[in-house]
């Protein structure tokens, strides 16, 4: 669909949602094609694949353990080199792919507006998936969940993916975290 300003004779206007390239407007004598140009308004995901360590472990162990969450001042440090891929959920088919920077950070850009799920594949000898969706703040929660299943034909590592969420036009949704416990970042 695409929204256009239509002006009327007077030059008072008005917003006609379309559902074709073309308008008609008519007038007392006559009635004139205008040509619309309908763009698709991208969307944009992404954030960040982070060492998972429980600050409130009381043990190196539980420690080590993780929580499923970026702690705030735990030294969680992001994870290099994380595969990150991004899936139509209709018919799962694979739309994009990214790897994390040195601070753990990934954006996938210009995505038309739909419903989607991200692969996060770690590539990687260590390494488990955290605990995911744990907390009510999605911003600090680990996304990538080892239990729901995976498209085919990834590429070799320990793979997790998120539930299926829809992108609006505009959108930017930066909330899809991933832990990773007792990886060791050289690989």
């Amino acid at each position: 669909d695409c929204v256009n300003v239509v002006y009327d004779s007077t030059g008072q206007s008005t917003s006609v949602l379309l559902n074709t390239a073309t308008i008609v407007e008519t007038g007392e004598s006559a009635s004139t094609e205008v040509p619309v140009t309908c763009r698709t308004i991208l969307a944009t995901v992404g954030n960040r694949v982070f060492v998972d360590i429980n600050p409130d472990g009381s043990t190196p162990q539980e420690q080590a353990n993780g929580n499923g969450l970026q702690d705030e001042n735990a030294g969680e440090a992001g994870v290099a080199g994380i595969i990150d891929q991004i899936y139509s959920a209709i018919g799962d088919t694979l739309v994009a792919t990214t790897t994390t920077d040195a601070n753990g950070l990934y954006t996938i850009t210009n995505l038309i507006p739909g419903d989607y799920y991200l692969v996060f594949i770690n590539p990687f000898d260590s390494g488990i998936w955290a605990e995911v969706n744990v907390g009510d703040d999605p911003t600090i929660d680990s996304d990538a969940d080892s239990s729901l299943p995976l498209p085919p034909a990834l590429p070799p590592g320990e793979a997790a993916r998120t539930e299926v969420f829809t992108l609006n036009p505009g959108e930017t949704n930066l909330t899809f975290d991933a832990g990773l416990i007792g990886i060791s970042t050289f690989g």
